[in-house]
């Protein structure tokens, strides 16, 4: 009994890296309730997959696709999200921008045409890539997305999908402590078999 309740108990402790939840998005229901500036963004079928996905209709610029207010305090966050570009590699600067606003601009992906922690010109075409970044915010932040007017690609080519936003992943010291709890309770599983067998 007393075992199984400590496995619980590492379980839990070992459980997905992430925090709180503090913005999901996947545009499977259109562009709702997360949303207060809705600009030329518009949900469309994936080009590549059997879902949905974000694009623009027309070039932005500081922003085009916001979000509801992010309530947050001052601190570091997680980011990720899936970005595609269909433009033809010709097009140097594919244009998909993400930043946010407390209330200072920070652009966190971007190409090419503008410092970003991310750049998306780096990004290969025509595959859905993956995105993971952390960020700093002053406080309550909304979060921005466009396809910057100044890019050389097509509009309507960049597309984001899967957005999620939490609080920062676990330290690797926490990882490491858990990591010296279950050394622990083996050492101890151990130790306590020896035992049994030598009485």
């Amino acid at each position: 009994m007393k075992r199984t309740a400590i496995v619980l108990a590492l379980a839990a402790l070992c459980s997905p890296a992430f925090g709180a939840i503090l913005f999901q998005e996947d545009f499977e229901s259109g562009l709702g309730a997360n949303w207060a500036i809705i600009g030329s963004a518009q949900v469309v079928a994936d080009p590549l997959q059997a879902d949905n996905a974000l694009h623009f209709t027309a070039p932005g610029s500081g922003g085009d696709l916001f979000s509801t207010v992010i309530a947050a305090p001052a601190g570091t966050y997680y980011l990720q999200f899936d970005y595609l570009s269909t433009a033809d590699i010709s097009f140097a600067t594919p244009g998909g921008f993400v930043g946010i606003m407390d209330p200072l601009e920070t652009w966190l992906v971007g190409d090419a045409n503008y410092a970003a922690t991310i750049q998306t010109n780096a990004v290969p075409r025509n595959a859905w890539q993956h995105v993971d970044l952390t960020f700093s915010t002053n406080g309550n932040f909304l979060l921005k997305l466009e396809q910057f007017a100044g890019s050389s690609a097509p509009i309507g080519t960049a597309y984001f999908d899967n957005i999620l936003i939490t609080t920062e992943t676990p330290e690797p010291s926490t990882m490491a402590m858990v990591g010296l709890a279950l050394a622990g309770v083996g050492a101890f599983r151990q130790s306590k078999s020896k035992s049994k067998a030598n009485s």
